[in-house]
């Protein structure tokens, strides 16, 4: 992976800013300081955007229009990008462990061998996205739309998928052992070898399937 610095990571932002956002990163709201690494750029429109491999850790990219951008092994651990726009985005090998990802549009997007552990993923929408042997382990994912997605061989162990739509999804060989699927849907999703054990079920019942 290449670790950008800051400055680099600056000039890669700011060309897609508003002149608001030009001025306010250009007195050093997108540099890192000595004590802490703050990358932000609120509302951006990075549309199609390369970010193949760059460093964003701990950025604040909330509200940023990522639409069709390809952040394949980009690292953008603990990073702020709720009510984000990553549909038809490519997420290949992306690290999103621990980050702020509410309300965040995965339409279409391609998360596969993605990292999201830990992340707060609550409202999110998956529609029709890959996520084959994706890591959503301890995430919270209540409310969130995974309609027709891909999870194949996909992990979410221990997370709270409260309320989430998994109508017409692929769990084969997907893992759920000890989620909190209570009030989900799963009408028309294939679960074929999928791993409910122990985990709570829409009916309320616990499982070990």
């Amino acid at each position: 992976m290449k670790i950008l610095l800051p400055i680099i990571t600056a000039v890669v932002l700011l060309a897609a800013c508003t002149p608001e956002q030009r001025k306010e990163m250009q007195t050093g709201s997108l540099r890192s300081d000595r004590n802490q690494g703050t990358k932000k750029c609120l509302n951006c429109d990075l549309t199609n955007a390369d970010l193949t491999d760059v460093d964003l850790r701990d950025a604040d990219l909330s509200g940023a229009n990522l639409s069709g951008a390809n952040l394949s092994k980009a690292y953008l651990r603990k990073a702020n990008l709720s009510g984000a726009n990553l549909s038809g985005a490519t997420l290949v090998d992306t690290d999103l462990e621990g980050s702020n990802l509410t309300g965040v549009n995965f339409t279409r997007a391609n998360l596969t061998n993605a990292y999201l552990n830990d992340s707060n993923i609550a409202n999110g929408n998956f529609t029709n996205a890959n996520l084959k042997s994706a890591r959503l382990d301890k995430a919270k994912l209540p409310n969130t739309n995974f309609t027709g997605a891909n999870l194949t061989n996909a992990y979410l162990n221990g997370s709270d998928i409260t309320n989430g739509n998994f109508t017409n999804s692929n769990l084969t060989e997907t893992r759920l052992d000890e989620s909190n699927l209570t009030g989900a849907i799963l009408d028309g999703a294939i679960t074929t070898k999928t791993n409910f054990c122990l985990a709570l079920m829409p009916n309320g019942s616990k499982s070990c399937n």
